[in-house]
């Protein structure tokens, strides 16, 4: 078993390694010791159900003790016994905890909403708390701090206001939807019988939110198709741009050559989700907006691109693609790279358009070289709603997937010459 004196000593080394607390017992799980290549060592409970290995992380050591994570470890291999999954015992419990912190503040409820969302499996959880941070708890800190039952619809205006003054338009939509979601959960948690133990009470009425209007005409409609002159110049452009990194411009041309995969679960790949032999990327259904495993065939300017991001990583020692710029363990931010191409867009006077524009210009063009909806809608993982898509094998449409890529490479390969 481990001491800590045997933690403190264990050094970080170019890959992570784990080293296991063996207390010899068996059938009730595992705790181990995750070390990173950035030095930071966290606490990891495994164990199978189901016939799946699975992992659950308890905190980094030593803001979690030796001895506390031995204690949360035991309780989970109780959980374990009982015959429940200690997934869904570790949720309740954090649950719990935030809402414990601070008498149900706005701060804890935003917090809590973005904890559900990770624990539902959404790829967007830590986004979305990372924007609130920014754009609630950062300028308005009194508020944050303010129990969300006292939040006012004037407090929320207020919020909203103090970034339409700043030029900040969409984004400012964005921030609104966040918290009507996060009232909605606290709300819903506290008058669903099942879930109202676990939740706790934040003691909410009504959502603050509901009454705030959005503002629809800055949300773009999605019509721009980006012309084969606005694709190549995207491609070469962006590369040419100086910036601290070449990681953003590779992440769009990644999106291009892909055929328009969504950009959030692009930034999340990691080396072993990328198969070059088998020209193949596995992406898995924590990345996806489908909460579904999505194949996505390689052409050959996937494949480039693919190659150079495999080659950067693994020098590096990192595990993802795309990593943080401060943090390796995170990833390159969605909204660096849009931020990027806006400040291509006006350092070279370039028609308008976003990364999102991408998807629907190869979704267009496919179409028009003659690719079927339902092909092009697999390709790009929409959730197949028809009974035989929902229990379909992910492998099972591969050779149209691949064929409808082969047509989208070609076309790339005939406008980037």
């Amino acid at each position: 078993m481990l001491t800590d004196k045997q933690i403190k000593a264990f050094k970080p080394k170019e890959k992570e390694y784990t080293v296991s607390d063996d207390n010899r017992q068996r059938g009730t799980g595992r705790l181990i010791l995750r070390v990173r290549p950035s030095g930071t060592k966290e606490w990891m409970y495994r164990y199978h159900l189901d016939g799946r290995k699975r992992r659950l992380s308890l905190g980094n050591y030593p803001s979690i003790s030796l001895s506390r994570a031995r204690e949360d470890a035991q309780d989970l291999a109780t959980v374990i016994t009982s015959g429940k999954d200690p997934a869904d015992h570790l949720r309740d419990k954090r649950a719990e905890q935030t809402l414990s912190r601070n008498k149900g503040t706005l701060g804890d409820l935003c917090d809590a909403y973005c904890d559900d969302m990770a624990v539902r499996g959404k790829s967007s959880a830590e986004e979305t708390r990372e924007r609130l941070y920014r754009y609630i708890k950062t300028p308005f800190a009194t508020k944050w701090k303010t129990p969300a039952a006292e939040v006012t619809p004037h407090d929320i205006s207020d919020i909203l206001a103090h970034h339409m003054a700043r030029g900040i338009t969409t984004t400012t939509n964005r921030v609104r939807s966040y918290l009507h979601a996060a009232y909605q959960y606290g709300i819903e948690s506290e008058l669903d019988p099942r879930r109202r133990s676990k939740a706790g009470s934040w003691g909410l009425e009504s959502n603050p939110v509901a009454s705030i209007p959005r503002q629809a005409d800055w949300e773009r409609q999605g019509q721009t198709v980006m012309s084969p002159q606005d694709v190549r110049d995207a491609w070469y452009g962006l590369m040419e741009m100086r910036s601290r990194s070449n990681l953003a411009a590779l992440a769009v041309r990644l999106v291009i050559a892909t055929g328009g995969q969504r950009i959030s679960a692009l930034l999340r790949l990691e080396v072993g989700n990328v198969n070059l032999e088998s020209g193949l990327i596995d992406m898995p259904p924590e990345i996806t907006k489908t909460n579904a495993p999505h194949i996505v065939p390689i052409g050959s300017h996937a494949k480039e691109v693919l190659s150079l991001l495999i080659a950067q990583s693994e020098s590096r020692g990192f595990k993802k693609l795309f990593p943080g710029h401060r943090d390796k363990d995170t990833t390159l931010r969605e909204d660096s790279v849009s931020s990027f191409v806006s400040d291509y867009r006006k350092k070279t006077s370039a028609n308008h358009w976003t990364v999102r524009d991408i998807r629907r210009t190869a979704k267009t063009i496919m179409g028009e070289l003659g690719v079927t909806k339902e092909d092009r809608d697999r390709i790009h993982g929409h959730a197949m709603h028809d009974v035989s898509s929902k229990n379909y094998d992910r492998y099972e449409y591969l050779r149209e997937k691949k064929a409808g890529m082969a047509i989208w490479d070609a076309w790339l390969t005939e406008v980037l010459q």
